[in-house]
């Protein structure tokens, strides 16, 4: 009868080393990019925000169905405007025809030291 010597097969520490190492960067790589997924989201947040701003404002004065003041801009500052300071403003623009004019409205805000802005136009056509 003959006597088989079995070998048991495994890891070696220096692959399970190795193993690690791959694992650690991968994280850490995987990790290094929140910060930049947050700075994303916040910066679409606020945009997205200051849209919803410039729209309400361009509802409402559309909704009216009457010219605005042309001569100056009007103003306000909503308290849910982004980032730090800023405003919301509108003015008409005459279009070159009694029977319509153009409506911009803006929104103006600082975030992380650099002034954002937001413009929507839209038109009034008088009945």
């Amino acid at each position: 009868m003959k006597i088989r010597k079995t070998t048991l097969s495994g890891f070696s520490l220096v692959e399970v080393m190795i193993a690690l190492t791959i694992l650690t960067v991968g994280i850490l790589a995987v990790v290094g990019i929140f910060p930049f997924i947050f700075k994303i989201n916040s910066d679409s947040w606020n945009t997205q925000t200051a849209s919803l701003l410039a729209q309400e404002k361009l509802n409402e004065i559309l909704e009216g169905k009457t010219f605005i003041d042309m001569d100056d801009y009007s103003s306000d500052v909503p308290s849910n405007l982004p980032g730090f300071g800023g405003y919301r403003r509108w003015i008409g623009v005459d279009s070159g025809s009694t029977m319509c004019q153009y409506v911009y409205v803006q929104v103006r805000w600082f975030d992380k030291g650099r002034v954002r802005d937001l413009c929507l136009v839209g038109s009034i056509f008088s009945e």
